[in-house]
C-alpha cells in the first residue's frame, strides 16, 4: 500500500514515513500543500495510487 505524506515539518513528516515503511508501506513525503495536490492528482498516470494520505492539521493558503 502506498502512503503519501504531506507535512511542512521536515522531521515529523521524514519520522512519520520511517515509521510507515517499517510497517512495510511504500511512502511518498512531500513538504507542502502545493505539492502534495500535484502527487495526489497525477498519482494515477503516474503509476502512483494513494490508499492513504497523511496531511498536516494546519491548513493556511496551502500549507499544511
Amino acid at each position: 500500500m502506498r502512503v503519501l505524506i504531506v507535512e511542512d515539518e521536515k522531521r515529523l513528516a521524514q519520522a512519520l514515513g520511517q515509521i510507515m515503511e517499517e510497517q512495510h508501506y511504500q511512502v511518498d513525503i512531500v513538504y507542502d500543500g502545493a505539492d502534495g495536490l500535484d502527487y495526489a492528482l497525477s498519482g494515477h498516470s503516474d503509476g502512483r495510487h494513494y490508499r492513504t494520505q497523511v496531511i498536516g492539521g494546519r491548513k493556511y493558503r496551502g500549507r499544511g
